[in-house]
């Protein structure tokens, strides 16, 4: 039991430090993620390990191992054959294809998968934001002594699963601090740079980055897209507000739910949402919804409750098409709010 706290805590150590803040440099894991592979049906680039190869399956997704050999061998459909070393697979499915009953969750999704994969789980799930979605990571032994580890998350209808194939358990332990920044290594794809210059979060005690080259005015939490928008008090171009908002400036009880603050949130701005997924920001869960608002414009807010506030990341843009185009850029920017080191 020791031995397996101990394990939880470090690993809890690992995701909580390094996904959420800069990543480390990559010659301390062991990684040296220097090429892409860009999924443009799912939005987003993953960074994988030098002299690594990759190989496409018909059913099974896309195998990245150290070998063409094993890259080969993951990838021939076959369950009876085995690979020497450490490969990973990454696969898309959409949710109807797996034939599970409706309104089931993220956590029902991984006892599906390990199930599947005929592994045991040794220890405790650990959650962590991949572009601001809630994912769960976990780490097993399957029937054959190798070790699994799996990372999903649900983005939209499709449940995306990261798994992380090594020739034993022990070694998948040491690869932790390596699979962390692999995760972490995944981006948008089209997103715009951010400044360099945080907004920061008081009450939070955190700090965000917004689109370079977008405009904020002095004492706001609202940034436009267009310098003309300000000056003409137009909407031709996008604005965002990422900030607080206290629960008594809501109307709300201290111990209100996320829920119930995002249907505040909701209503106050006119918002008919028709998606919403689980989310985290600051470590804690957060929720977020697109639709459109009480003008026809289009939004998407993800909201967190933080030290009593809420803590919100809101996307307005004029029309469907610059919504969809700034969808990117939007996920980099929730992924970039991270908490600042109090001074010792």
């Amino acid at each position: 039991m020791k031995h397996r706290v101990t394990l939880f805590l470090f690993m809890l150590a690992i995701f909580a430090v390094i996904l959420p803040s800069a990543a480390a440099q990559d010659s301390e894991t062991g990684w040296d993620l220097t090429q892409d592979l860009k999924f443009t049906d799912l939005g987003v680039n993953i960074k994988y390990p030098t002299d690594w190869v990759y190989a496409a399956s018909e059913k099974n997704g896309i195998f990245i191992a150290e070998t063409k050999e094993d890259a080969a061998l993951a990838a021939d459909g076959d369950s009876t054959t085995v690979t020497t070393g450490t490969t990973i697979n990454i696969i898309a499915i959409p949710k109807a294809n797996l034939k599970l009953p409706e309104g089931v969750k993220l956590d029902d999704y991984v006892d599906y998968i390990v199930k599947a994969y005929d592994s045991t789980e040794k220890d405790k799930r650990l959650e962590a934001p991949i572009l601001g979605r809630r994912s769960i990571t976990t780490l097993t032994e399957g029937s054959n002594g190798k070790g699994m580890g799996f990372t999903a998350w649900v983005q939209g209808e499709t449940l995306v699963t990261l798994i992380l194939t090594t020739p034993d358990y022990d070694t998948l332990v040491s690869d932790l601090t390596a699979w962390a920044l692999f995760l972490k290594g995944i981006t948008a794809i089209d997103a715009l740079p951010l400044s360099e210059t945080p907004v920061h979060l008081k009450t939070a005690n955190a700090e965000i980055y917004l689109p370079e080259g977008w405009v904020t005015p002095e004492g706001s939490y609202l940034t436009y897209e267009l310098q003309s928008d300000i000056d003409n008090q137009a909407s031709e171009g996008a604005v965002m507000f990422t900030g607080e908002q206290s629960l008594s400036d809501l109307k709300l009880a201290d111990d209100v739910t996320l829920a119930d603050a995002v249907k505040t949130i909701a209503s106050n701005i006119g918002a008919t949402p028709n998606h919403q997924e689980d989310f985290i920001m600051l470590g804690q869960p957060a929720i977020m919804f697109s639709g459109t608002d009480g003008t026809g414009k289009y939004v998407i807010v993800t909201t967190a409750l933080v030290n009593g506030t809420t803590v919100q990341a809101v996307l307005i843009a004029p029309t469907a098409e610059k919504f969809l185009s700034l969808i990117p850029t939007y996920l980099t920017v929730v992924q970039s709010l991270k908490a600042v080191k109090e001074a010792s």
